[in-house]
């Protein structure tokens, strides 16, 4: 099985320059190509494609014009990467992720099978990403059943032949981002990949990148089919863990009152292993998907969720559409 590894790339030459090598020397017999599409990039881009080209025989490069207008760029990038790609099994990824070692396609190929047409790979954030960012898209990779209806991460496997059949992202052109979980929402036979070595790792992104990220997903979130199993699932967990929680100290604060210190005794032992079973959930998760978070934060940063996405409503309906959406 072969592989094309597509990229689209804007201003990210220094993220090129850390992570495309590692690509590019993968220890894969079936052989595999990297596409990169330069989205009219302003800083050195260019002089680091044409450098990867130079040095590797299965590297290519392309871009797009800075005239282009009134769609997005980034998948107008990605739809003419995967048009160049020679290979069927086509994986998009982002400049700023990289494999953990260089048999990673190799794992891909083991774990890839025939009959699903897309699969999504989970992606871990690096060391010196905020905790708490990688708590987030944990959750968001757990409250999925095994048929996601987006993708937690930045990689997705697809099948050529599929992306032509559907006319690539004719779909969501004026939508700026959301290319990952597109691909994954309009496929019937999409599944994840469940295997640690078939993950990558990205870079740490900034305050502003992890932001706009959050804000275009709420854009795009009303577009995505099959998300309601999924919201579901996340708002029960979210209603359970609060109603417990305040039902427990309510009634932990009228027994005091009313001099019933055993009842009240009870009340907060119940909410202590309620909590106890919530962080022993998540922390299997963590060492399951191998994430590293601080066991002891695991419990705050569960309750502090709902109010992240709370806050994050509260900016995007104040947030200029016009960020998100290409008139």
């Amino acid at each position: 099985m072969s592989f094309s590894v597509v990229i689209a790339a804007h201003d990210r030459a220094d993220a090129l320059k850390r992570n495309l090598q590692k690509l590019l020397e993968q220890q894969y017999e079936p052989g595999y190509e990297v596409i990169v599409v330069d989205e009219s990039s302003t800083d050195e881009t260019s002089e680091v494609l044409t450098e990867m080209k130079a040095a590797y025989p299965n590297f290519y490069s392309t871009y797009i014009p800075a005239s282009s207008h009134y769609v997005s760029r980034r998948k107008l990038a990605l739809t003419l990467g995967i048009k160049a790609a020679h290979n069927e099994r086509i994986i998009i990824t982002d400049a700023d992720c990289s494999p953990v070692s260089n048999h990673w396609l190799e794992t891909i190929a083991n774990h890839c099978p025939e009959e699903n047409d897309v699969l999504c790979c989970f992606t871990y954030y690096d060391e010196s990403t905020p905790e708490y960012y990688s708590y987030l898209r944990l959750k968001s990779w757990c409250m999925q059943t095994a048929r996601p209806y987006r993708c937690a991460g930045a990689c997705v496997i697809i099948r050529k032949s599929l992306f032509m059949q559907k006319e690539g992202f004719i779909r969501n052109l004026t939508f700026r981002r959301g290319e990952f979980d597109f691909l994954v929402n309009e496929s019937e036979t999409a599944a994840r990949m469940v295997d640690n070595d078939c993950y990558l790792l990205q870079e740490c992104p900034t305050k502003k990148e992890w932001l706009y990220e959050q804000l275009h997903y709420l854009c795009i979130q009303p577009h995505l089919h099959h998300k309601w199993c999924g919201k579901l699932m996340l708002l029960a967990d979210q209603t359970l863990l609060h109603a417990v929680t305040l039902g427990t100290i309510a009634y932990a604060a009228f027994a005091s009152i009313q001099g019933e210190v055993l009842y009240a005794t009870i009340a907060l032992l119940v909410l202590l292993l309620f909590i106890i079973l919530r962080f022993a959930i998540d922390y299997l998760r963590t060492k399951k998907l191998g994430v590293s978070i601080a066991w002891w934060k695991l419990p705050f940063f569960d309750y502090r969720y709902l109010w992240t996405m709370l806050c994050l409503r509260f900016r995007y309906v104040l947030a200029d559409k016009a960020d998100f959406i290409r008139k």
